[in-house]
């Protein structure tokens, strides 16, 4: 039996999703999990916001990686093995480091600074997943495999959401961290069991390379792809399109910050209410949206497909805001809420097809990395602002001005124009 990813179609495909599992696992961890047991033992709304902001930092400088894991290699492991495992081994530490605080909501920066450190070795391992895709993938398979290695990180989410989230809520700290922990210990053992390419050692490498005729060849590429960088950036397309996406989830992260609190501390929702409405019921309606997402952007074509998400996200903004007096009803909040989440899914999957378009071929990778960089600067954004909301009044005029906030953006993607990718041709 080949066990190679290279050779073997259905494993390259479970071996990609199954680590795009842990790929959404520390976020939906933190975002909901985390968040909601912070809430629920006293810690403010700037403590929480301070926290939930800290995870999309590392993921905005991710492309830092890039170089660095094409330039070292273990040749006898496989070329982005080691760096999936190292990943994930770090990952499991610094999971484990929290055990060693007695109050997670009294220590508030030292979780932050785990938090932090997580997802810096999460970006690290998001990066060199992507990588093995690139080097693996022939080109016939890499949408339905896209499609099914995003559909398991909204399963990552709900594990560390719903699963690991309610397992903190109801035994604590050790239990949630020894549960995530088991499941990255399973999911790791895919990388390790699995070699890349015929020849490849399974553990233990034979020899490091850093060959320097490789080395040099790749320096001068980096700075042929800085040229060309330059040059796709300086196009209007390009320029709308990183303005586009530096604003993009600035709207939908501070709701998922402020709202949370507000619903459990004002609203009277239990937290165990909230966690199965977050963790367990807007994972789903996010697999709708993403499909949903990605048959607009065919249908419609991206630009349009993201004015309808924007317009469509608006509009919950303004129901949010002029359905006040109903935000007792547990019905109306739900609805809103997984309305939120789905058109959110929608939003995201067309602007990586709208990206996609406006993105030269020769540094498309660099170009769409350098978007979703910007992507999470605008979480981090959003969470961050969100702590400034707390009254009820504050809150529907906030909401009032997310909905026109989203309108401005529509008016960026109008400005790209109806050819954003031969705008951008070489």
């Amino acid at each position: 039996m080949n066990l190679t990813l290279s050779d073997n179609r259905s494993l390259r495909l479970t071996t990609l999703c199954v680590l795009y599992v842990s790929q959404g696992m520390p976020d939906g961890f933190v975002r909901t999990g985390l968040q909601t047991y912070l809430i629920a033992h006293g810690a403010t709304l700037a403590e929480v916001s301070h926290v939930i902001a800290l995870v999309g930092w590392p993921w905005a400088v991710k492309w830092v990686w890039g170089p660095v894991i094409d330039r070292f290699s273990y040749s006898s492991l496989g070329r982005r093995r080691p760096w999936i495992l190292g990943a994930q081994f770090f990952m499991g530490l610094s999971l484990a480091s929290m055990l060693f605080i007695p109050n997670l909501s009294d220590n508030i920066r030292l979780l932050g600074a785990i938090v932090l450190l997580v997802n810096c070795f999460s970006s690290l391992q998001d990066v060199a997943i992507d990588a093995l895709a690139i080097d693996l993938l022939p080109e016939n398979e890499r949408g339905i495999t896209n499609g099914f290695m995003f559909a398991s990180s909204y399963l990552g989410s709900f594990l560390g959401g719903a699963v690991v989230g309610g397992i903190l809520l109801k035994s604590g700290v050790p239990a949630a961290v020894a549960c995530e922990m088991l499941i990255l210990l399973v999911i790791a053992m895919f990388p390790i069991m699995f070699r890349e390419r015929r020849g490849d050692a399974f553990i233990v490498p034979r020899r490091f390379t850093s060959a320097g005729s490789v080395a040099e060849e790749s320096h001068g590429s980096i700075r042929h792809t800085l040229v060309l960088l330059k040059q796709a950036f300086s196009r209007r397309a390009s320029i709308l399109a990183g303005l586009l996406a530096a604003s993009a989830l600035v709207a939908t992260s501070a709701h998922l910050v402020f709202w949370p609190v507000y619903v459990q501390r004002e609203l009277n929702w239990t937290s165990e209410a909230f966690l199965r409405m977050q963790g367990t019921y807007v994972p789903v309606v996010g697999l709708v949206g993403a499909a949903l997402g990605g048959f607009a952007a065919s249908w419609l074509g991206a630009r349009w497909a993201v004015v309808v998400s924007l317009l469509g996200l608006a509009l919950c903004w303004f129901l949010y805001a002029l359905g006040a007096n109903w935000w007792d009803d547990t019905r109306v909040v739900m609805t809103l809420f997984l309305a939120v989440g789905c058109l959110t899914s929608f939003f995201q999957v067309t602007l990586f097809a709208l990206f996609m378009g406006i993105c030269w071929s020769s540094v498309a990778a660099t170009q769409f990395s350098a978007y979703m960089a910007l992507l999470n600067v605008s979480g981090s954004i959003g969470a961050m602002l969100a702590g400034r909301v707390s009254q009820r009044s504050e809150l529907i005029f906030a909401f009032a001005m997310l909905g026109c906030f989203q309108l401005a953006m529509i008016a960026l993607v109008v400005m790209m124009g109806a050819k954003t990718a031969t705008e951008v041709a070489e």
